[in-house]
């Protein structure tokens, strides 16, 4: 009988394995989720799923008497085409209050191991960029564009697409 663990590819396993060790400087062990706090205020959920991709989460807003009216939409707006998202899709779980920045990595095993850290670090830049502009309320301010979204500094990088 295959367990879970089993059915996860050798590489992305050692790939996760590698990731966390250089992220947190310990060794995951048989874990296939790890919490890091990747900059004060702001921790990442890094998760080895069984087809092998590495999923990376990080809660940018917390609010718990819920979201304020219209954010919802706002985010599908600055979903539209990673508008600033560097490749990321902010989600939101409006009973919980909660706006969620995440991205798959599919064939993370693949990935040469410094590639792995660009990519988060990536994605912490992109968690707090957004962290920031919803705290403060920001987007609530029209943009450039006139959409209330400006564009984040963070650009996706190639291995973002992979």
């Amino acid at each position: 009988m295959q367990t879970v663990a089993d059915a996860i590819p050798d590489i992305s396993r050692g790939a996760f394995r590698q990731l966390v060790m250089e992220l947190t400087g310990s060794d995951p062990g048989s874990k296939d989720e790890i919490t890091s706090p990747v900059s004060p205020g702001l921790d990442l959920l890094i998760l080895l799923e069984k087809s092998g991709s590495i999923a990376l989460h990080s809660i940018v807003f917390e609010d718990r008497s819920g979201l304020p009216e219209g954010l919802p939409n706002a985010l599908l707006e600055a979903n539209y085409g990673c508008g600033g998202t560097a490749g990321a899709t902010l989600g939101a779980i409006p009973s919980r209050g909660l706006v969620l920045l995440s991205r798959i990595l599919d064939h993370a095993g693949e990935f040469p191991p410094e590639c792995l850290l660009e990519v988060v670090a990536r994605f912490t830049e992109t968690a707090r960029f957004w962290q920031e502009r919803l705290i403060s309320g920001e987007w609530r301010s029209g943009g450039d564009d006139g959409s209330g979204w400006d564009k984040s500094p963070v650009s996706p990088s190639p291995m973002l697409r992979v």
